[in-house]
C-alpha cells in the first residue's frame, strides 16, 4: 500500500507542476477566460494538494530523496533526453526558437519544459527535496516540439536529425549494455532456466524481485514459487504478497534457488527454514545473487 500511495503522490506533484505552464499560456495569450481558468485551476488543485499534504505526512514518502546538488540541477538536459551531449544539443536548438517569430503556443511549450523543473527545484530547497529524475520525463514532448520548430524554421531538419542520431546512438548502445542495468534479470533467469531440474523451488529475499525474473522466464519452465500468495493484480498492489516461509513449504522439493536483491533482510528466516539443505553454489549477477541449496542426503 505504501508504494501505491507514493506513486499517487508523485502523480499529483507532476500534475500540479504542469499547471503553471498552462496558466502562463492563458494569461499571456491575450485570450478571454483568464479568471474563469484561474478559478477552475484553484478548485481543481485542491484535491491534489490535499493528497500531497496527507501523503507527505505519512512515513517515508519522500524521506529517501536527497537535496539536489548544483551539478544535478545542471544535468537537466541529460535527465530529459538520457544523454548529456544529446541533451545540450536539443536544448540549444529548442531555445533558438526564441529568436523566431513567437507563436501563441510558445509560452505554453516553453513553460511546459522549464516551469516543472523550476518548481521542483524551489520546492526542494524551500520545503522538501523532490528532485527525482523520473519526475521530469514528461517534459520530453515539450523539448521535442521546441527543437522541431527550430529545425523547421531554419530549414535544418535533415542535418538536425542526423546529429540527433549520431549523438543518441552511443547513448542507446550504452543503455542496452549489461553493465548499465541495476539488475541483470535476463542473465539470472537464463542461468536458472538452463540449470533447472524437476521439482526445484524458488524463494526471493524481496517480493518485487520476482517481477523481473518472471518476465524473462515467462516462456520457459520455472521453479515452484512457493512463497507467492497473491500476484500484484490479485492484491491490487504494485508488488506481490508473500506467505511467511516455513520448512513445510519445502516438502517435496530437493533443490531450492534463493534470489537476493539488495540488502538481505530475510536471510535469518530463510536459512532457518533451509536447515535441512546444504549450499551447493552461489552465482552473482549485477544487482542479484543466486544461491542454490540441495537437500542433505538427497
Amino acid at each position: 500500500m505504501a508504494k501505491m500511495r507514493n506513486c499517487v503522490f508523485a502523480l499529483m506533484v507532476l500534475a500540479l507542476s504542469v499547471l503553471p505552464a498552462h496558466g502562463l499560456y492563458v494569461f499571456l495569450s491575450g485570450k478571454k477566460g483568464r479568471w474563469p481558468w484561474l478559478l477552475a485551476a484553484v478548485m481543481g488543485s485542491i484535491p491534489a494538494i490535499m493528497i500531497i499534504i496527507v501523503a507527505s505526512s505519512i512515513g517515508q514518502t519522500w524521506a529517501w530523496i536527497k537535496l539536489p546538488t548544483t551539478a544535478q540541477l545542471l544535468e537537466l538536459p541529460r535527465i530529459v533526453t538520457g544523454g548529456l551531449a544529446l541533451g545540450w544539443f536539443l536544448f540549444g536548438v529548442a531555445f533558438a526558437t526564441l529568436r523566431q517569430e513567437r507563436p501563441a503556443w510558445l509560452g505554453l511549450v516553453l513553460g511546459w519544459l522549464l516551469l516543472p523543473p523550476l518548481a521542483l527545484a524551489l520546492a526542494s530547497f524551500l520545503y522538501q527535496p523532490m528532485w527525482v529524475e523520473r519526475y521530469f520525463y514528461f517534459t520530453m514532448p515539450a523539448l521535442a516540439l521546441l527543437a522541431a520548430a527550430s529545425l523547421v524554421r531554419f530549414r535544418m531538419v535533415v542535418p538536425g536529425l542526423i546529429l540527433v542520431v549520431l549523438l543518441g546512438l552511443p547513448m542507446t548502445m550504452d543503455l542496452r549494455a549489461t553493465p548499465s542495468r541495476w539488475e541483470d534479470y535476463r542473465s539470472a533467469a537464463g542461468f536458472i532456466s538452463d540449470n533447472l531440474e524437476a521439482g526445484d523451488a524458488l524463494i526471493y529475499s524481496r517480493g518485487d524481485t520476482r517481477l523481473g525474473l518472471d518476465y524473462y522466464l515467462r516462456d520457459k519452465p520455472q521453479p515452484a514459487d512457493i512463497l507467492l500468495l497473491k500476484t500484484p493484480a490479485e492484491a491490487g498492489e504494485l508488488t506481490p504478497v508473500e506467505r511467511p516461509i516455513d520448512a513445510s513449504l519445502l516438502e517435496g522439493h530437493d533443490r531450492v534457488w534463493r534470489v537476493v536483491k539488495g540488502a538481505d533482510g530475510t536471510a535469518d528466516a530463510h536459512l532457518a527454514a533451509l536447515e535441512g539443505f546444504r549450499e551447493v553454489d552461489t552465482y552473482a549477477y549485477p544487482g542479484l545473487v543466486i544461491t542454490l541449496f540441495e537437500r542433505r542426503g538427497g
